[in-house]
């Protein structure tokens, strides 16, 4: 029997208390290729955005990776989806949490590894590695947590690399070490936060 991936049942999908679409129902099976087209403001971002929980699901029923849209608010704070995960162990609450940031592990990944490959599997890897280790021990910041743990991560990977003979440490690898700080991090979330009110 095929595996379905993506199923929504009557879903509302609304933003800022307007109701975009109604009625959505759908069903993709893994492996299925499908588009979602139409004119622009017809909904397909927001219909996009309600599928990864950055737009809450008010209405109507959706299941994602078998993951229930309905229980997770994507507006809720980091803090609050941390908590949330803490408390009620429901790894839904991690994966809207971490998914939020996979741009940062991914990039921070690639520019110490260097290849593609190596920066896809941080990210895989660490969504699992961290969140039994995000439960055990309060969090005063997630963001500046994660980054920790990505560059330690990465740095432990290059040590293992240099152990086995594939790679120097070089001037380049040390002095991005020393100097992508977390200030980098917030400066270019200020830009995104900022974009994103442009495009919105």
């Amino acid at each position: 029997m095929p595996e379905i991936i993506i199923k929504t049942e009557n879903a509302v999908i609304r933003q800022k208390k307007n109701t975009i679409l109604k009625n959505v129902n759908l069903e993709i099976q893994r492996g299925e290729f499908i588009y979602i087209i139409g004119k622009v403001g017809s909904g397909k971002s927001s219909f996009l955005k309600t599928l990864y929980a950055e737009l809450p699901l008010e209405y109507g029923k959706a299941e994602v990776a078998g993951f229930q849209l309905k229980k997770i608010n994507g507006n809720l704070g980091d803090r609050d989806l941390l908590m949330a995960y803490c408390q009620k162990k429901d790894k839904e609450y991690w994966r809207v949490l971490y998914e939020r940031y996979v741009p940062m592990v991914y990039g921070v990944a690639l520019k110490y590894l260097k290849r593609t490959e190596d920066a896809q599997y941080a990210v895989m890897y660490l969504f699992d590695e961290l969140m039994g280790r995000a439960a055990e021990h309060p969090l005063p910041e997630f963001k500046s947590w994660l980054y920790a743990c990505v560059r330690n991560y990465c740095r432990k990977e290059l040590q293992r690399r240099v152990a086995g003979g594939e790679v120097s440490l070089d001037e380049e690898v040390l002095e991005f070490c020393d100097e992508f700080s977390l200030e980098i991090v917030r400066k270019e979330t200020a830009k995104e936060k900022m974009l994103q009110k442009c495009i919105c």
